[in-house]
Formats: C-alpha cells, sequence, structure tokens
C-alpha cells in the first residue's frame, strides 16, 4: 500500500513539471517507469521488513505483482501495439530482480 501510494504521489510531483514543456512525448516512458521500480522497491523493503526472512521471496513477489498489474493495465487500458513478450519478459524480469533486492534490504533494517 505504500509503495502505490508513493508510485501516485512522485507521479504526480514528476510529471507536473513535464506537463509545461515539449519533452512529455519522449520523456513520459522513461518516468514512469522509474516511478514503477522505486515503488517496487519500495514495496520489497516494507514487504522483507515484515516478513523477517525470506525477505527475497516476497520482495520478489511484490516484483511480480506489480509487473502482472501493470502489464495487464497496459495492455487494456492503451491503444497502441501490444509490447512484444522480449519487453514484457525483460519488464518483469527487472522488477523481480528490484523486489528482491528491496526485501533483501527491508530483512536486514
Amino acid at each position: 500500500m505504500v509503495g502505490i501510494i508513493w508510485m501516485v504521489i512522485a507521479t504526480a510531483a514528476l510529471l507536473w513539471p513535464l506537463l509545461r514543456t515539449d519533452y512529455l512525448d519522449a520523456q513520459l516512458p522513461l518516468v514512469l517507469r522509474a516511478i514503477g521500480l522505486a515503488g517496487v522497491l519500495l514495496g520489497g523493503i516494507i514487504a522483507g521488513r515484515r516478513a523477517r526472512n525470506r525477505g527475497w521471496l516476497h520482495g520478489a513477489l511484490v516484483g511480480v505483482l506489480y509487473a502482472g498489474v501493470a502489464t495487464l493495465l497496459g495492455a487494456l487500458l492503451v491503444s497502441a501495439p501490444a509490447a512484444g513478450a522480449a519487453t514484457v519478459g525483460w519488464r518483469f524480469a527487472s522488477a523481480v530482480l528490484i523486489g528482491a533486492l528491496g526485501g533483501t534490504v527491508g530483512v536486514n533494517l
């Protein structure tokens, strides 16, 4: 829940200046991806801290959940052509690894 709140606040704060420039189209995917992965990291830290053991697993599950929901929402809401399997695979892999890293950090806090 904290990760989701973080993502909403950070998205609003970082997109506000971009709305006033011409760089929105070029920078939007990168900014949204960075915010999403920061939310996965924070969610992994919190999940690992609450789990007290196997934080990497709990953090990885946060990453899987995030990547699954983001992929599903992207497929349903965006009218652009669907992303290829390799792109979706890299997104899942990066979210799982970042979440596992956050879970590992969270266990050790």
